[in-house]
Formats: C-alpha cells, sequence, structure tokens
C-alpha cells in the first residue's frame, strides 16, 4: 500500500507519496523541522492517508492553487557585464558589442537600447578602453547580429541571440 502525506503552509509546501515505512521515516526525520517551532500548519490534509495503488488514476477535476508571481518580477542578476563577457570569451569590439547587447536583453530585461548605453556599460571593461560603441556598431549590423529600429534605437537579433548563446561561434 502506498501512503500520501500534503502539507501546505504560506510559505511551504510539501507532498509524500510512497511505501508507507518510507513516508513514516521521512515524517519522522523532518516533520517537526517542517512545522517550525512548534506552529500548527495552515492546511494539513489527513495526517497520513494510506491508498491502494493504482495503475492510473484520473487527473483531478480543479488544479492547484500555486500562488502567482507578479509579472513585474525580476530575478536578481548575479553575473556582471564584465564577468559575463569573460564567460563568452569576447574579444573582438564586435563580439563585445554583440554580447552586451545579449546581457542588455536577458539580464536587464532591456529590449532596445542606444549607442551611448552601450558606450556607458562597456566604458568600465578594460577591453574596450579606446573603442566607441557609436563607431564599432557598424560591424554587428552588417553581419546581422543587431537591428536598426525606427525610432534610431537598436536590439539583439534572432541570430545575434544564437551567436551568443553558441559560443561566439
Amino acid at each position: 500500500m502506498d501512503a500520501r502525506f500534503h502539507l501546505k503552509r504560506v510559505d511551504f509546501e510539501i507532498e509524500l507519496t510512497g511505501p508507507v515505512p518510507f513516508v513514516e521515516g521521512v515524517l519522522q526525520s523532518h516533520l517537526a523541522g517542517w512545522l517550525g517551532s512548534g506552529a500548527a500548519p495552515t492546511n494539513v490534509q489527513a495526517p497520513l492517508s494510506t491508498q491502494a495503488p493504482a495503475a492510473s488514476s484520473p487527473p483531478s477535476e480543479s488544479a492547484p492553487d500555486f500562488p502567482r508571481v507578479s509579472p513585474l518580477f525580476q530575478p536578481k542578476v548575479n553575473v556582471s557585464l564584465a564577468e559575463f563577457t569573460r564567460m563568452k570569451e569576447a574579444v573582438s569590439p564586435c563580439d563585445i558589442l554583440v554580447v552586451a547587447a545579449y546581457y542588455f536583453e536577458k539580464y536587464r530585461r532591456q529590449e532596445s537600447f542606444k549607442p551611448s548605453e552601450l558606450q556607458e556599460a562597456l566604458a568600465t571593461l578594460p577591453a574596450w578602453e579606446c573603442h566607441e560603441a557609436e563607431t564599432e556598431i557598424e560591424l554587428p549590423l552588417t553581419l546581422g547580429y543587431l537591428e536598426r529600429l525606427r525610432d534610431g534605437r537598436y536590439t539583439l537579433t534572432f541570430k545575434g541571440q544564437n551567436y551568443v548563446r553558441d559560443g561566439l561561434a
């Protein structure tokens, strides 16, 4: 026989299913920690229910109520532009610009940019010290990695995304 245990708290949810000895062992080891300092759980479905194994059980009619993430949520970026450029091994000005555009789109959530914004971000990189984004942007445009928009801003193309993802190859 299988056993099932479900615990749901505001910030924590656990569900165990398996042979009775396994579920009981996990509960004995971890239940006190899951409940915290003597706090009662907010929603516990039957402390331990046993059920006969079924070949296939029909899906539940009602979907579980999971908390939704705000559309404004942005994960914390743990990599700087300098680190990302080193990871991608970008050396040429063209590669550095394309990697920076990829970084802007994926890590800063900035899909379009001005050359001055790129220049400001790249100015701190030692490999960029004598270059200007305004003049160096022509080669990535010609190669199809960047595209100029109608408003004068630039964006990374699908070809540019793949170029960075594939290791600048």
